[in-house]
């Protein structure tokens, strides 16, 4: 089979053609004997397929100027060279370039220099990444040059001219979705249905084996061998830039392609003739699904729906696809056409796949590793870093070390009810401060000298007033999402979001390059001296402050405050006014810096509870409710207690919040005691079993439950296949002990969920109603 090199275009006529604009949908590299070539697989805006070759870029990573005599022996008897380089350490010393011909012998050269203590930079960063970065590529391209036909590809261009661009790529995706016989794992069904433009729409795709039952097929085929031939060339001409699918990575592909080879056909999916691979974790086991799987399809990208739709703003309870299908479309989908298209409506409902595409245009990171945070910061920070003469470290090079830093600050909360709470929000309180204090790996120093105008830290860390990288990340990306909430894009708005979210959690995580306690603790120790502030400025004002929480602040305003909840608002949001304003002359008196803080009035509750700890009287932080009146109407709003955490029934989970719309709307005793009445009568007459399901996720496989077995446990035991770690079970609590929910062979039992779901509900808000006990008494067969 032929290769997309040059030595197989099908057209002997090279083509000449304008700057045309594409996407990299997958940067990679090849060895042609010992020449290194850069492969960018992609898209262009006219539709084509295009592979560009760069034959002339070479590997290399830096050492220390300091090092590189000691180094030179030791890269010659790796291949490698020592170069002069212009760029320096972020400490400042300056480097040289180690330039390797042959990728692969990267990794032992960089071993090789560690093992005699010579520090390396950047010798992680992939061949093709850091060729993506030298030239600030983020994902679009305007390409220039000759191009010839390629054998998997429309087009090949060799040393064409590559230029950045940021237009909006127009990619082409395919879903997939297909069944095994369950003790062959023989595939026996298989569908693809393609999206993207409106020609792909069009792609409607199922083979299934003859005698198989149910939907129409485009093929029946006589044996698995020819289904699984039919629809690999049905993907190929299809062409995708994206495969998409419920755990596609883990259990779609892993299938394809121990069937695909059990059946003598090469497992290549791609656009080009070598093999597509599927890395599985070492513990993975057969046909479980596998967080960290890693599926390499030349050409193409692999996305796994499961983990975009865990990614984004929604919270689900369980992660199969029949629960969240069932929760957001209001169907279950049983054939493989049918997942199909409810993996397609999932991502759509809130704009998936275009919310990844957004994320790797910013950051520049390649769509299959779009969600990840360390990753995306490096691919980011590099860039800039470049940008400006320097170089990272290799991770865990230079670590800078610290204290631990502390979390968020919490102020200990007052238990019990108030009327016309306001909540007080800092917008973005991690990346404002950031911002603010010139937080950044280039920008601190370990020990400022004497007289130094530098930034203090409460932690203790210093850093300079020049500008830094982070910052000035930010600023940019705060100025464009206040311009994408302007025109409404909300994708963007929200990919901008978590994007600059994320940078605080990754400055602290010991896998990232940068990661520095001190830095991360003086983001901590910032917001914990912004909310002690901001609390006795309120005070001094004569407000009650009741909690606060990181970044938020609660405020008593009492019930003479305000006669709705509209001129509550308002009010807040002049509180909020006066405080930035203090806030900004506070830390420009302090800290010589302009405030890059805003402090927003972001709801108003008409009624609050917040109750105790269990068994004591103090406060319970991180918890409580309460009713807000706004334009959409009322809703009670439930934060960290038993309504909306998932260890609790749906059952128990709905008496806790009717409980508390019932008591803000001020129903009295007799209302309250009629509704547990009338919930436990339904209850006993199994009108609520449907809400009577526990879901609890496996932690470890079931054999390693040795000393004891949680209720989830046993009742994972219990079902027909075999569950692996990760996997949520759903069960309920019967009178021969807990049964898996499709798989009940005993009465419910109904005092189990009176003794521990209800009557601790009723329990947990006797701070604002009082119920008596005797209500859930097993005496009270009045009641029944």
């Amino acid at each position: 089979m032929a290769t997309n090199d040059r030595s197989s275009l099908t057209d002997s006529n090279s083509r000449s053609a304008q700057g045309e604009v594409g996407f990299v949908v997958h940067p990679t590299w090849r060895l042609r004997g010992d020449i290194p070539e850069i492969h960018l697989y992609g898209r262009l805006d006219s539709g084509d397929s295009f592979l560009a070759i760069d034959t002339r870029a070479l590997p290399s990573f830096y050492l220390r100027v300091s090092d590189a005599t000691r180094a030179a022996d030791i890269a010659v008897r790796h291949g490698g060279t020592v170069t002069p380089s212009a760029r320096r350490t972020l400490d400042g010393e300056e480097v040289v370039a180690i330039v390797v011909r042959a990728p692969n012998r990267l990794g032992a050269l960089r071993h090789a220099l560690e093992e005699v203590e010579i520090r390396t930079y950047e010798a992680d960063v992939p061949f093709a990444w850091a060729y993506l970065i030298d030239r600030h590529i983020r994902g679009s391209i305007n390409i220039q040059g000759p191009w010839q036909r390629g054998d998997f590809v429309d087009r090949v261009y060799t040393d064409p001219t590559l230029e950045a661009s940021e237009a909006e790529p127009k990619l082409i995706s395919a879903c997939v979705s297909l069944d095994q016989h369950p003790q062959t794992g023989a595939i026996q069904d298989i569908a693809m249905a393609g999206f993207g433009s409106q020609a792909a729409q069009d792609v409607r795709i199922r083979y299934t084996l003859a005698g198989r039952d149910g939907e129409p097929a485009d093929a029946v085929c006589r044996t698995e061998r020819d289904l699984l031939v039919a629809f690999r060339d049905a993907l190929c001409r299809f062409d995708p830039d994206i495969i998409v699918g419920w755990d596609v990575g883990s259990l779609v592909l892993v299938a394809l392609k121990q069937r695909m080879t059990a059946c003598g056909i090469p497992f290549n999916l791609g656009r080009s003739n070598r093999l597509s691979h599927v890395v599985l974790p070492p513990d993975a086991s057969k046909g479980q699904r596998h967080d960290g799987s890693q599926a390499i399809v030349e050409g193409r990208q692999i996305l796994d729906a499961a983990r975009i739709v865990l990614s984004g703003q929604r919270r689900f309870e369980d992660v199969e696809l029949a629960s969240i299908s069932r929760e957001l479309l209001g169907r279950i989908p049983n054939s493989v056409s049918e997942r199909v298209q409810a993996v397609l409506d999932i991502l759509e409902t809130d704009n998936l796949i275009q919310l990844t595409v957004r994320r790797s245009l910013l950051i520049g990171i390649p769509l299959q590793r779009a969600w990840t945070s360390v990753q995306a910061f490096d691919f980011l920070y590099l860039s800039e870093l470049h940008a400006r003469g320097m170089v990272a470290p290799t991770r865990d090079t230079d670590r800078r070390g610290g204290s631990p830093a502390p979390g968020g600050l919490i102020l200990s909360p007052r238990a019990g009810t108030a009327r016309n709470v306001l909540v007080l929000d800092f917008k973005s309180l991690y990346p404002s401060i950031i911002r603010t204090f010139n937080i950044d790996p280039v920008t601190q120093i370990s020990d400022p000298a004497d007289g130094q105008d530098a930034i203090l830290a409460p932690n203790g860390a210093a850093f300079t007033r020049e500008s830094g990288i982070l910052p000035k990340i930010l600023d940019r990306f705060f100025e464009s999402r206040a311009a994408a909430k302007t025109r409404g894009d909300d994708v963007a708005s929200y990919a901008y979001k978590i994007i600059m979210n994320s940078f605080y959690g990754v400055l602290g995580t010991s896998s990232c390059r940068f990661a520095s306690q001190s830095i991360s603790g003086a983001i901590t120790s910032f917001g914990q001296q912004l909310l002690r502030w901001t609390r006795d400025t309120l005070q001094g004002e004569g407000l009650t402050v009741i909690y606060g929480d990181t970044d938020s602040l609660f405020i008593d305003a009492g019930a003479s405050f305000a006669r709705s909840a509209e001129e509550a608002t308002q009010r807040g949001q002049a509180i909020a006014a006066r405080i930035n304003e203090q806030l900004r002359n506070y830390l420009a008196v302090t800290y010589g810096v302009v405030s890059r803080l805003e402090l927003e009035m972001e709801k108003v509750y008409t009624r609050f509870f917040l109750p105790t700890v269990r068994g004591e009287q103090r406060g319970r932080a991180k918890g409580y409710a309460g009713l807000i009146v706004d334009r959409q109407g009322e809703r009670v709003d439930v934060v960290g207690m038993e309504a909306v955490r998932r260890d609790w029934t749906p059952l128990a989970r709905r008496f806790q919040r009717e409980l508390l719309d019932l008591a803000f709307h001020d129903a009295s005793e007799q209302a309250i005691e009629a509704y547990v009445v009338r919930t436990l009568q339904q209850l006993r007459r199994g009108e609520l079993d449907a809400e009577l399901v526990y879901l609890k996720s496996l932690r470890k496989p079931l054999s390693e439950y040795t000393k004891t077995q949680p209720p989830h446990v046993q009742a994972a035991a219990l079902l027909p296949e075999k569950k692996a770690p990760g996997d949520v079970i759903r069960y309920v609590i019967t009178l021969q002990g807990p049964q898996p929910e499709d798989y009940i062979q005993a009465p419910i039992d109904y005092a189990h969920i009176i003794q521990k779901q209800l009557q601790p509900i009723a329990d947990s808000l006797s701070g604002l109603i009082a119920l008596p006990r005797y209500l859930f008494g097993s005496g009270q067969i009045g009641l029944f």
